[in-house]
């Protein structure tokens, strides 16, 4: 009974306002600086990660599936070992960029925020829970039914909001920056979700991405590509450093 008063509650105090709900856009810059920010060139090698090698993880879509996938990939990643510059390492340490798709990009944007973390919670909280259901309550929800009213705020709002506050903790590309280590992270969409939906191809990526890594410091022209997945829009002759940067 309470339950449902709480419910009830809820939609009263939203009732009558979906135009007040809406995808809450990022203030616009007032200073851009190419050299700043959130860049390859930005996170140093480090003790576990050298400039000896490069190594590119791209999960493809799918769903759970594909995260359960990559999941595995990174943990044979973790056990498997390579000598760079004297020194027997993790492959996984390796591991200069990081990039999903779809479901791929809930694994891609959790270890690079939360490292090996990924091995003792991710399984809990993401592949064996039961989310479907958890938005399923979501979208039910009395208020989230009035805020979806809304031209401007849909299920895919509603979905981020929850997985912000449930999986990723409230953590930003700012948190990022300030760990300032690697794999660097980005994710690449196709299509269009609305007006001011941001598209990056990763056509488009590959030079300035080529470009940072070789402005890091790194010498010598090994490269490592990992294609857990789907297709990805990468070659991996491509990924290979041009001699010289």
């Amino acid at each position: 009974m309470r339950t449902a008063a709480t419910y009830l509650m809820g939609l009263v105090m939203v009732a009558g306002q979906p135009g007040c709900a809406h995808y809450r856009l990022n203030p616009p810059l007032g200073r851009f600086d190419p050299k700043a920010g959130y860049r390859l060139s930005n996170l140093p090698a480090s003790e576990t990660n050298s400039d000896g090698l490069f190594v590119v993880l791209a999960i493809g879509g799918g769903g759970k599936r594909s995260a359960a996938v990559a999941y595995g990939v990174l943990r044979q990643l973790r056990d498997t070992t390579v000598v760079i510059d004297g020194r027997r390492r993790r492959l996984l340490d390796e591991v200069d960029l990081i990039s999903g798709d779809s479901g791929g990009s809930f694994l891609a944007a959790y270890y690079a925020l939360f490292g090996d973390e990924v091995f003792v919670r991710f399984e809990d909280e993401f592949l064996k829970r039961d989310v479907e259901t958890d938005l399923l309550l979501e979208f039910l929800a009395p208020w989230n039914s009035v805020r979806m009213l809304s031209p401007t705020f849909d299920r895919g709002d509603v979905a981020m909001e929850h997985f912000n506050r449930t999986l990723f903790r409230r953590k930003t590309y700012g948190d990022l920056v300030k760990a300032r280590r690697r794999p660097f992270l980005f994710h690449q969409r196709y299509g269009h979700d609305g007006p001011g939906a941001v598209l990056i191809h990763a056509g488009h990526v590959r030079p300035a991405l080529l470009g940072s890594f070789g402005g890091a410091g790194g010498t010598g022209g090994n490269g490592f590509f990992v294609r857990p997945g789907a297709l990805y829009p990468y070659d991996a002759p491509q990924l290979h450093r041009p001699a010289g940067l």
